[in-house]
């Protein structure tokens, strides 16, 4: 991955997380801090994905800022503002998007590949 995010940057822990998410789950070498999830082949599967492994590694995203947010710089800025705002507690962060079930790897995969060849 290319240029490095500043160590200053109280944003780089989880822009170096996402860049290496984005890049492992769109299948591609390089993530710059403003390349476009969906400019890199992004879909909405591909989104679902990305929230639940962010989530799991601790970021506090959902569904809906993937698409606003689209870039890892902006994206890892809503889920800084959004544990600003103290809604990172797992128990008690407020769900405006649907839940997502604890998934593995494979299982993922298996419902993508599923989704992916419906006539």
């Amino acid at each position: 991955m290319s240029a490095e995010p500043d160590s200053q940057n109280e944003n780089a822990p989880a822009e170096s997380l996402l860049r290496r998410l984005y890049a492992e789950i769109l299948k591609v070498e390089t993530v710059g801090l403003d390349d476009s999830f969906f400019a890199l082949s992004g879909d909405s599967i591909a989104v679902m994905k990305l929230v639940s492994r962010a989530r799991n590694a601790g970021l506090d995203i959902e569904i809906r800022d993937v698409f606003a947010a689209k870039t890892v710089r902006r994206l890892a800025a809503a889920s800084l503002a959004a544990r600003m705002r103290g809604k990172s507690d797992a128990g008690d962060r407020p769900r405006t998007s649907v839940e997502l079930p604890e998934l593995s790897e494979e299982e993922l995969d298996e419902i993508i590949s599923d989704v992916r060849n419906r006539p």
